[in-house]
């Protein structure tokens, strides 16, 4: 026994510790393989967070603690520690797309029928809850109606700047002002025949849009010129073009004059003008 313990001094390990002295790191708790598939209704989904490669934006490696907002990253940290850096944008400013605590702020947050998708301060989208109305857009091969974590929409571009939803269906507009969208999508929601955009899609027709509203079965967007445009089902002629059509390619809706701000809903819409006038179509139901 004394000649076994002299030798795994020696040699720096112990028989049983095949791989050497044990360093404390768990590589098994830092790997994420990012599989799509979900273990089922309250499994623990570890992948989470889509981060992408991490780099470290100084000259030498951020390794000792309480360095947030050294404008360098801890590329040997877990998102479950308490030190993770999910970003650090080397400032103290506590409003901007990474906080003082060194995470990426929730920029906006929709709610559907059943899911919750949000826009974080790094301009990626991740979404939770019921998928069987494909509202997560994770692509026709993931079948499992809820997932336990949060989910990147499949393809989806990092550069979003506004999400807005329906209550089984959702737009994000990106930086250079085209669209995609995701979800149930009849009624020429998606711009075509196709009735389920598995994963996020880029409605063509749309260009150089500066704000969107989306609603229970159509949408619209604002641009720069202050025109607004619609597509989708118009029952109630909320597509402002005097008609009860279904458009799959946007219409600009009629008589009105420049636009600062739109939304719809269910059956209806309203503008604001820039002379502060608001203008209403659609349903004119329940004193709309």
């Amino acid at each position: 026994m004394r000649q076994m313990l002299i030798l795994c001094l020696f040699v720096g390990g112990c028989p049983g510790d095949i791989n050497g002295p044990d360093t404390g790191f768990d590589a098994s708790a830092v790997s994420d393989s990012g599989h799509p598939s979900d273990a089922g209704v309250g499994s623990s989904d570890v992948g989470v967070w889509d981060l992408g490669p991490v780099a470290d934006a100084g000259e030498f490696v951020d390794a000792g603690p309480q360095r947030c907002g050294d404008a360098r990253l801890r590329p040997d940290r877990h998102p479950t520690d308490s030190d993770y850096e999910e970003c650090d944008d080397g400032n103290a400013l506590n409003d901007d797309a990474c906080t003082n605590s060194c995470r990426y702020r929730v920029i906006q947050m929709v709610t559907l029928n059943r899911s919750t998708c949000a826009l974080m301060g790094n301009r990626r989208v991740y979404c939770r809850g019921f998928n069987g109305d494909r509202s997560l857009g994770l692509g026709d091969n993931q079948r499992a109606r809820f997932i336990d974590g949060w989910r990147r929409p499949k393809g989806l571009a990092t550069d979003v700047v506004q999400l807005e939803s329906g209550r089984e269906w959702l737009c994000a507009r990106h930086q250079d002002g085209r669209v995609s969208c995701w979800g149930l999508a009849g009624f020429g929601r998606s711009g075509s025949d196709e009735s389920v955009l598995y994963q996020p899609q880029e409605i063509t027709a749309v260009s150089g849009a500066t704000d969107i509203a989306v609603g229970t079965h159509a949408a619209c967007y604002l641009n720069a010129q202050g025109e607004v445009h619609c597509w989708g089902r118009n029952r109630y002629g909320e597509l402002g073009d005097n008609s009860k059509e279904t458009r799959f390619t946007p219409v600009r809706v009629q008589g009105l004059g420049a636009v600062v701000a739109m939304d719809i809903e269910q059956y209806s819409a309203c503008a604001v003008t820039q002379t502060g006038e608001v203008w209403c179509w659609g349903s004119a139901g329940s004193w709309r």
